[in-house]
């Protein structure tokens, strides 16, 4: 991966809760981004993933989940899961909750909880955030459009820009 979207992914990531725990971790997981994943990265996300900050990414046979090792005590270890993209072996499900109650700093949003299974029993779920103002949403966060890419490479295209 590319050093500055790994800079960038780290900040984001950064910006999730928990991830001031562990010392170190901001610099050990931007190494771990540029060093260990490939550099044919088609999308990437943010997002707790089982309560873990986790970066996520995606090219054309893998999804890679990055996290720091949360059992790990004071020091930083980097997790990093490859799952195979393999859409006939697995089953996308999205829970568009338009009427969820969020808090006010996201007065016309609602949200979204993505849940991706593999026929292993691997699985891999998280919530992402979509803004609407009076009609107009605002462009797709980073995690919505990792969700929405997967999800498409499932062979399930969300019609127009997937708002």
């Amino acid at each position: 991966m590319d050093r500055d979207a790994a800079i960038q992914l780290v900040n984001d990531w950064h910006k999730l809760p928990n991830t001031s725990e562990v010392p170190k971790a901001y610099e050990r997981l931007g190494r771990a981004l540029w060093t260990l994943l490939p550099d044919d990265i088609r999308a990437t996300g943010t997002a707790l993933v089982d309560d873990v900050p986790t970066v996520l990414a995606l090219n054309e046979a893998s999804v890679f989940v990055v996290n720091i090792d949360p059992g790990n005590g004071d020091d930083a270890r980097v997790r990093l899961r490859r799952l195979p993209v393999v859409p006939d072996a697995m089953t996308v499900t999205l829970v568009d909750d338009r009427a969820g109650n969020l808090s006010d700093s996201a007065v016309g949003a609602h949200l979204r909880e993505w849940t991706f299974h593999w026929d292993n029993g691997e699985k891999l779920q998280f919530s992402s955030l979509m803004k609407v103002y009076d009609g107009w949403s605002d462009a797709p966060g980073s995690v919505e459009l990792f969700s929405q890419a997967l999800a498409a490479a499932c062979g399930w295209a969300l019609p127009g820009d997937g708002r």
